[in-house]
């Protein structure tokens, strides 16, 4: 169910930015090449939700985000594809200040230990997601909570 839900919605979105002759579709994977960051990228259904990763050495995927929530992940996926990798990679001087809720949103920033950094809903638990960039999780914040 939170497979089909997500590509109804990561289809779309995909669709915007990416040719159709660079999407490819499997079972519980998406595969895409963005020419933006010349990088290909999966979206893969795993046990407990969605994980948005790109094509690491030996075709393994590294995970940029996960989320059991079909819309937070849409919501990243779409942000990782107007602005592009670097917009989350880039580095800054990060410090446990950082941590806490995110000013102006629902969402409280933590530390975890598979994806270091974690948004999740003050309003409902269940409401969360894991990210390899404090960026990443910031920015999601920002835009889950604009609407």
């Amino acid at each position: 169910m939170l497979w089909k839900q997500f590509k109804n919605i990561a289809i779309p979105i995909l669709s915007e930015h990416i040719p159709a002759e660079e999407i490819h579709q499997e079972d519980k994977l998406i595969r895409f090449l963005s020419k933006k960051d010349r990088q290909y990228y999966a979206l893969k259904r795993v046990n407990a939700g969605i994980i948005i990763g790109y094509y690491g050495e030996r075709k393994s995927i590294n995970p940029l985000c996960f989320s059991p929530r079909a819309d937070l992940a849409a919501k990243y996926l779409k942000l990782l594809l107007e602005l592009g990798l670097n917009a989350f990679t880039t580095s800054i001087a990060f410090s446990e200040d950082l941590l806490g809720p995110v000013e102006g949103t629902v969402y409280v920033l933590s530390l975890e230990q598979d994806l270091p950094y974690r948004i999740t809903s003050s309003l409902d638990p269940t409401n969360y997601a894991e990210f390899s960039s404090y960026r990443a999780a910031r920015m999601l914040a920002e835009a889950a909570s604009a609407g």
